[in-house]
């Protein structure tokens, strides 16, 4: 039986993604094991339905899920709450997701302050 995977970025640098393909043929060995059945890398996945004609997010169910990046708005922070709700066991990947990365030099200063230095 496949394990049922499902994957979610935020504020990312993509260095986990092109890690995990570097890791070249022996990935080829595991996807039969999985389902991927959310993965914005990979799939046209809209969250809101085809059209944004749903008011709720839609993250199927999974085995495990993965988060990579870190998480910088409420929409992050409310998939970020989704997956976890939706995934038997849920991974944060990378450093962008466990302690901010490179993404989270946007924390350092303001957007004013960023206006101005422009």
């Amino acid at each position: 039986m496949a394990v049922r995977l499902a994957q979610e970025w935020f504020a990312i640098c993509g260095g986990c993604e092109v890690t995990i393909l570097d890791v070249g043929e022996p990935l080829l060995d595991i996807l039969p094991q999985l389902e991927i059945v959310h993965m914005p890398v990979l799939m046209d996945h809209k969250l809101y339905g085809q059209t944004g004609e749903k008011t709720e997010m839609e993250i199927p169910e999974a085995d495990v899920g993965i988060i990579a990046g870190g998480i910088r708005n409420e929409e992050n922070k409310h998939l970020a709450q989704e997956m976890r709700r939706k995934c038997k066991t849920l991974i944060a990947m990378g450093s962008c997701a466990c302690y901010g990365g490179i993404p989270a030099l946007a924390n350092l200063s303001t957007v004013q302050e960023l206006y101005d230095k422009v």
